[in-house]
């Protein structure tokens, strides 16, 4: 059976590999990746689902996308106190107010929260797929087919 093996920094190409990775790791994509991961082990240590629906990450991903310019998406409850990352425990809060509730869960900041089922036009429950294989019309208009 065929072994990679990897390069040891005294080895011809080794120190370059290293180099690259030194240098993903610094970068935006590499610093997302490893925060990813953090999180993942962090929630599996918790016992949190880890996994989610198609329907919830598509969701999820339309809630990043259209984040009002200002804002940021917040967990609710936060990641770090048992939260789940799923639609229904998120929100939009300002930079500023993001940063100073940070992981806490006693932070008040019903004022600047906006809900993202606002933003969106969305209704705040996600119509199921409806019966013989066709969706409903928000639900499609929502998933864009």
């Amino acid at each position: 059976m065929y072994s990679r093996k990897a390069r040891a920094p005294g080895t011809p190409g080794g120190v370059k590999k290293l180099a690259a990775n030194a240098t993903f790791r610094k970068s935006a994509k590499g610093i997302a990746s490893s925060r990813k991961g953090n999180a993942t082990r962090a929630a599996r240590v918790r016992g949190a689902a880890i996994g989610i629906s198609d329907m919830d990450q598509a969701m999820m991903r339309l809630i990043y996308m259209r984040c009002p310019e200002g804002y940021e998406v917040d967990h609710k409850t936060p990641l770090s106190q048992g939260g789940a990352h799923e639609p229904a425990n998120l929100q939009y809060l300002p930079l500023r107010i993001n940063r100073q509730k940070s992981g806490r869960l006693d932070f008040e900041d019903a004022a600047h929260a906006i809900r993202w089922q606002d933003v969106l036009e969305v209704p705040s429950t996600i119509i199921p797929q409806g019966s013989r294989g066709k969706r409903p019309e928000a639900h499609r208009a929502l998933m864009g087919s």
